[in-house]
């Protein structure tokens, strides 16, 4: 390193807490500043909190640096912090080390004209790549293989660099499975077992380790609900549209190629499954891994209202479209059966040939329920109510032969217990409108993956405990994170209330 010189440090943290909390920062037992980050009480839009430091005038010595971060909760035992990254930056002279590495002046910024890079120890080096523009690489060769060797190049900015060292490439090796076999999605994915060419109504999408229920359910939909379904396995996806890479755009491409390759508009392909559950954890880092057939998540991580999953992104067909913007419209309808195995996927395929062999006629296909919350706080909850009353008086004029049930929580008597209000009667009315079935229930109101409403009138143990083996339900949640399906750590009560 060069001595004389200081360096910089860059230090990102994230911490949840209901009170404030803090990061100290140390490098070589010196003090670089502090993190603070405000506590959670109050603001209902945040999951947590995320700071930096950025210290440019720390003094090193040696290329033995410690850098020390510690958390201080404020007294709060139940605070969580969380490094995101440290970066330091150490001006250092350019010397061959036997390996390959990257580099840049951030001074060079401030020198305009040319600016003249020194090498030592570079017999090994073999080239320069500029790096700064990804999409024009340029290359410096080292002919002469100097101990010393330089370069110039054009300052007045910070240029990306990488020494190339002979001793340091990577090896191809050989796998042991290395045999990718045949395949032609886009050439064969509209032909039928006549060799015909026949538009796609419904696609399912599966490992291959869930494809014979996939196609299962696919052959069920053919023969009871004429509809022309294909199933069709990630690898396959992967091999053709992401050369075998995990990635949701590629899963995204393929329907676009069917969507815009039918024979009309009008015979496009109108429904997607997503057959498997999918999990936060794309690279498979936490011990639960349930990533099986991958969704999209917003970028942003420390909002309750702006972090989120959907499948509505492979469901926008139209060019420019994908970001999830609120002007985004679905092209198709998207669902997803979140099983982990082949058990669960034989369940969840089980039920939905019993549903639809149940008789049309029975009385309890005509029962309509809707649930509305109670108005804890007059600014937000007061049209949850509103909009219940709303929709029954849609419903019963558009269509009279329904029966529409509304069980408005504010009617009935709440109890104080030991764990916080209840309504217990509105407990029991649920569940009996689940268990002696009914057509559609729909709840409107608060709620999160432990339960819905402040008083739990449905939670992950009642959601458990319910009978109703053939009169299922439409079950439609007007609500928050109750149908979350993509943290195998904290399970859901919705994703509990479909297995």
């Amino acid at each position: 390193m060069i001595g004389s010189r200081p360096a910089s440090l860059k230090v990102v943290t994230g911490a949840i807490s209901d009170i404030g909390s803090s990061f100290t920062c140390e490098v070589n037992g010196v003090s670089a500043g502090t993190i603070g980050h405000f506590g959670l009480a109050g603001v209902n839009t945040l999951v947590s909190r995320r700071g930096q430091l950025i210290a440019n005038n720390i003094n090193v010595s040696s290329d033995d640096v410690d850098v020390k971060i510690t958390f201080d909760n404020s007294g709060n035992p139940g605070a969580e912090g969380y490094l995101d990254y440290i970066e330091l930056e150490v001006p250092q002279s350019l010397v061959g080390i036997g390996e390959s590495y990257r580099f840049r002046n951030t001074e060079a910024a401030l020198q305009p004209g040319v600016v003249q890079f020194q090498f030592s120890n570079a017999t090994s080096i073999s080239e320069v790549w500029n790096i700064s523009d990804p999409y024009n690489v340029t290359t410096v060769l080292n002919n002469t293989s100097d101990a010393n060797f330089s370069f110039v190049d054009s300052g007045g900015e910070v240029k990306e660099y990488i020494v190339v060292d002979n001793n340091d490439f990577f090896n191809p090796i050989s796998v042991s499975n290395r045999r990718v076999a045949n395949q032609n999605l886009k050439g064969t994915i509209f032909i039928d077992s006549n060799g015909n060419f026949k538009d796609i109504d419904y696609l399912i999408i599966t490992p291959s380790f869930l494809e014979s229920e996939a196609q299962r359910l696919a052959n069920y939909h053919i023969t009871s609900s004429n509809l022309n379904t294909k199933v069709v396995t990630l690898s396959d996806i992967y091999n053709e549209f992401s050369e075998g890479e995990q990635d949701i755009a590629a899963i995204r491409n393929f329907v676009k190629y069917v969507y815009d390759n039918a024979s009309s508009p009008a015979n496009r392909v109108k429904y997607l499954n997503m057959f498997g559950d999918a999990s936060f954890d794309y690279k498979n880092r936490i011990s639960v891994r349930e990533n099986i057939v991958p969704s999209f998540l917003t970028a942003e991580a420390t909002s309750l209202t702006q972090s989120y999953v959907t499948d509505d992104f492979f469901t926008y067909m139209n060019p420019n479209e994908g970001n999830v913007a609120t002007n985004n419209l679905m092209d198709l309808a998207v669902g997803r059966m979140i099983v982990t195995d082949i058990t669960e996927a034989r369940e969840m395929v089980d039920k939905v040939v019993s549903y639809t062999a149940q008789p049309a006629f029975e009385r309890w296909r005509n029962d309509v329920v809707l649930i509305g919350d109670d108005i804890d706080d007059p600014q937000t909850d007061s049209n949850l109510q509103v909009n219940v009353n709303d929709l029954a008086d849609q419903i019963e004029l558009n269509r009279p032969d329904y029966n529409v049930r509304k069980i408005m929580m504010d009617s009935y008597q709440q109890l104080s217990t030991a764990g916080g209000f209840r309504y217990p009667d509105v407990e029991e009315a649920v569940k009996n409108a689940f268990e002696r079935g009914s057509l559609v229930i729909n709840y409107f109101g608060h709620g999160n993956e432990d339960g819905l409403a402040q008083e739990f009138i449905v939670t992950q143990s009642s959601v458990e405990n319910l009978r109703n083996p053939n009169n299922l339900p439409l079950f439609i949640t007007v609500t928050c994170e109750f149908t979350r399906f993509d943290n195998p750590l904290r399970p859901s009560g919705g994703g509990k209330s479909i297995s």
